[in-house]
């Protein structure tokens, strides 16, 4: 008798199966654990990696490919990792993306999505090579990365992870942090905002296209090579520094710190 046996889990063996799927525009998937892949392929297609127990229940109807995992799980809640990757044409852009996974990663490459909405209680998300034009995303607990992507409007946000966005362009998006750090590189910022409560910030390397606003509440604040106007910086318990010198074609830069320093260099 196997291990999976004495825990009442009937187990297939660990395999990989791959679907093709008719065209959608839309994606809407709920998921218990597992780790998520959605980018850009040839044609419209599913692969799943894992126990074939596991494999989630999809359809796809009305414009939209619906996939779920429904399975119930012994008390012990042991699962294997299981993998499940989403492919769409590369030529197309997806009208709306809803994901939520309970525990997992979840990846989005090389996408063109007009509104994506992901909920993940813990696990890691980074979106990569992506142009979204509405996002709201967020993670109970785990880290959250954009790299090299384009969101025009939208939160990002992390209850207990680390926030990173690099060499992207954000216009009017909110950055939200509880208990971690946001490091900013090599960005275009127009708008939006960014809030911490407990944690640093560190925006590097960036242009700002309007003025913009930094508030936290335990935490240091720093810039490093931003072309600021002017720097209004206000802290109760910390420093304020301005080491760099003024760009006059630049904008306003403001960085509240309630327990922490605030530095422009």
């Amino acid at each position: 008798m196997s291990f999976y046996d004495i825990l009442g889990i009937k187990c297939k063996a660990y395999n990989k199966k791959v679907f093709k799927l008719n065209p959608f525009s839309n994606i809407v998937g709920k998921f218990t654990k597992i780790t998520i892949l959605v980018e850009t392929g040839t044609d419209y297609k599913l692969i799943f990696a894992g126990n074939e127990n596991l494999l989630p229940t999809f359809k796809v109807e009305d414009d939209t490919l619906y996939i779920e995992q429904t399975h119930r799980f012994n008390k012990q809640g042991i699962l294997a990792n299981q993998i499940l990757k989403i492919i769409v044409p590369a030529s197309i852009q997806l009208q709306n993306c809803r994901l939520y996974n309970k525990l997992g990663n979840i990846n989005l490459i090389n996408l063109k999505i007009k509104e994506l909405q992901i909920n993940c209680h813990a696990g890691i998300l980074k979106v990569c090579h992506a142009k979204i034009e509405n996002a709201d995303l967020k993670i109970g607990r785990g880290n959250l990365e954009i790299h090299s992507s384009r969101i025009n409007l939208g939160l990002l946000s992390t209850y207990d992870g680390e926030l990173k966005v690099l060499c992207s362009t954000l216009n009017d998006v909110k950055l939200n942090v509880t208990e971690g750090n946001i490091i900013m590189t090599d960005n275009i910022l127009q708008g939006g905002s960014s809030q911490l409560y407990s944690g640093n910030f560190a925006l590097t390397n960036t242009t700002l296209k309007s003025d913009y606003s930094v508030k936290n509440s335990d935490g240091n604040n720093t810039a490093w090579n931003v072309n600021v106007k002017k720097a209004d910086l206000q802290s109760e318990n910390g420093n304020n520094t301005m080491k760099a010198k003024p760009n006059s074609t630049g904008f306003i830069l403001k960085m509240i710190a309630r327990d922490g320093d605030n530095l422009v260099k």
